[in-house]
Parts: C-alpha cells; sequence; structure tokens
C-alpha cells in the first residue's frame, strides 16, 4: 500500500510504503528526503518541534550540569509542541482512531524517550506536564501491531548505560589528554 504525500513548501515527501517481510511483519518505508520531514503533512513545521526536540533530548544524555540543563529545557519546549498537536486533535493517535504514519514516524517518543530519560537520569516527557502525549504513548505502546515488535526494553537500558559510560571515559580521557 501506497500513500502518496505530494509536499508542502520546502519539506519534500513522495510517499509512505508498507513493506511487508518474509515472516510476515509489515515495516513502513518513508520515501523521503528525511524522515523526520514528514511533519510536513501537519501544521508542524518541518525538523520543529521533531528533530530539534530529539537533538536536544539525545545531548540531554550524554551531557551533564549547565548543558544538560540547557538542552533538557529546549526538548521540553519543543515536546509542548508535540502535545499541542495531540490536544488539537482530541483522538488517540495524530491522525484519528487508528496508527497512522505521523504515529509510526513519532514512535520513538512512546519507547525510546522513556530508555534515554532513565539512562540519563532525567524526564522530559512528564505525564503530568504532557497528559496527551502519556496517553498517546500509552495507546501507542500497547496496540497490538506495536506491542511485541519492539526489542525488550531492559536490554535497551543495558546498551544505553554500556554507551553512556563509554562516552563518558572518552571525554574524561580527552580531558587529560
Amino acid at each position: 500500500m501506497d500513500i502518496e504525500l505530494g509536499h508542502n513548501n520546502f519539506c519534500e515527501i513522495t510517499r509512505v510504503e508498507t513493506v511487508m517481510m518474509a515472516d510476515g511483519r509489515g515495516v513502513v518505508r518513508m520515501v523521503a528526503p528525511f524522515a523526520w520531514m514528514l511533519m510536513a503533512v501537519t501544521s508542524l513545521d518541518c525538523g520543529d518541534p521533531v528533530a530539534p526536540f530529539w537533538r536536544n533530548a539525545r545531548r540531554a544524555l550524554w551531557t551533564v550540569g549547565v548543558d544538560k540543563e540547557m538542552h533538557l529545557k529546549e526538548a521540553v519546549e519543543s515536546l509542548q509542541k508535540i502535545e499541542l498537536e495531540l490536544i488539537k486533535g482530541k483522538s488517540k493517535f495524530f491522525g484519528g482512531e487508528t496508527i497512522g504514519y505521523l504515529d509510526i514516524a513519532l514512535e520513538w517518543i512512546s519507547y525510546w524517550l522513556p530508555v534515554l530519560e532513565e539512562v540519563g537520569s532525567m524526564t522530559i516527557a512528564d505525564p503530568i506536564q504532557f497528559p496527551a502525549i502519556a496517553g498517546w504513548t500509552e495507546n501507542f505502546s500497547h496496540h497490538p501491531m506495536v506491542k511485541d515488535k519492539l526489542p525488550p526494553r531492559d536490554e535497551m537500558v543495558v546498551y544505553y548505560q554500556r554507551k553512556k559510560k563509554e562516552t563518558e571515559a572518552q571525554v574524561a580521557s580527552a580531558r587529560k589528554g
């Protein structure tokens, strides 16, 4: 199944394809210059707030002190824009009552962000501050098409904890050197 999306201003998306794998799983493939440009088909601008949000959430994981606080603040500000999109839609998912391409593009908020928050000892998507995102995360991550398709969370936490320690050791070594 292909969905023709066309383009919006400087953001161009040609189509979203569902590719069936040999084991029967459906994988969505976005045919676009950058996957985050899917935001072009909503009222969100391309790359804003998704690109700054993801960039700042990742940087908050790898930094400390004032830099970490700055990146956390900027990630929360970007997440507020995503929250407003969900509130405006008044539905379970970004496109309505069923999972759509935007939900798939933002899947990392429901799965990867909590892993980064745990490893980085930080909170970005506070469920009290972002109730629509919390609800969406619950709906998305427990959907039958999603819940058994993601890697085990505990393995991802261990992986990112190891990466964080490696990065911290490299930074410490570079400072000494």
